[in-house]
């Protein structure tokens, strides 16, 4: 019955020690983005407007439009005919 035992005292041992790497790599990354946001001049973004939803949505979708004409333009997509369509 020790060999089961030490067993799993060896893999119990080795998950309490992977989740400490895990928490101590976590926790060092989480100081180091905390110290870059606390040497952020922040007074600097006080004269610029907020930006709005409607201007993020118009960003993306001017984006898209230029990629969706890229890849009309290269080929990889065909305009759609409108012989195919049948009338109804």
């Amino acid at each position: 019955m020790t060999i089961p035992v030490s067993i799993i005292v060896f893999i119990l041992g080795l998950i309490v020690s992977l989740v400490g790497y895990i928490w101590g790599s976590l926790s060092r990354q989480i100081a180091k983005i905390e110290k870059e946001i606390d040497e952020l001049n922040l007074d600097k973004f006080k004269e610029y407007e907020p930006v709005t939803m409607q201007q993020i949505k118009e960003l993306f979708d001017a984006r898209f439009n230029e990629f969706r004409l890229e890849l009309y333009r290269s080929g990889v997509l065909k305009a759609k005919s409108s012989s195919n369509k049948k009338n109804e």
